[in-house]
């Protein structure tokens, strides 16, 4: 099982980036109804592609947390 965030469309083509940066292309028409930009989708071991809800929220809050933290640090 991997991780992947679907960072945009480009056309019929999905553009993913997994944990280390590299990019995947996936056909738009093999993904889920709910995925969308932003979204993070776990390929499973025998291909089954999910929008993983808890994972999405997860990695979301994350980056929110940061940008909070690097823009309170800059208003110093």
């Amino acid at each position: 099982m991997k991780f992947l965030y679907l960072d945009r469309f480009d056309g019929a083509v999905a553009v993913c980036e997994d944990d280390d940066c590299k990019t995947s292309f996936i056909k738009k028409k093999l993904l889920p109804r709910n995925a969308d930009v932003g979204c993070v989708l776990r390929v499973e071991d025998n291909g089954r592609i999910i929008v993983d809800e808890k994972e999405t929220k997860s990695r979301l809050k994350l980056a929110k947390d940061l940008e909070k933290k690097l823009f309170d640090k800059h208003k110093k």
